[in-house]
């Protein structure tokens, strides 16, 4: 199961997820973790925003066995990358092993 999650904190789901619930989401993240047999994945689109989330959202999505954690980045949207993105990437590969 892959769920796009965009944040790592309520404040930033709230804005990139219009209309969803920070609570509810947690709910049913734990519900997937219990379920027998299945692989949870957990996506964020890396933005302005939430950039600097992005350690925070591995351990999140770590403390909900998460298997795979997906980053993406739309361009021109997110203007950090050049100064941020490889010290993150390294880093996150880190918290994944």
């Amino acid at each position: 199961i892959s769920v796009s999650i965009d944040a790592a904190t309520k404040g930033t789901y709230l804005i990139n997820r219009r209309g969803g619930s920070w609570e509810l989401l947690h709910e049913n993240l734990k519900f997937i973790q219990n379920l027998d047999n299945v692989k949870l994945y957990t996506s964020m689109v890396v933005q302005d925003n939430n950039f600097k989330e992005i350690i925070p959202f591995v351990e999140m999505s770590k403390k909900y066995n998460t298997r795979h954690v997906q980053l993406q980045i739309i361009e021109p949207d997110f203007h950090h990358k050049k100064l941020y993105m490889k010290e993150y990437i390294e880093i996150t590969q880190n918290y994944l092993k």
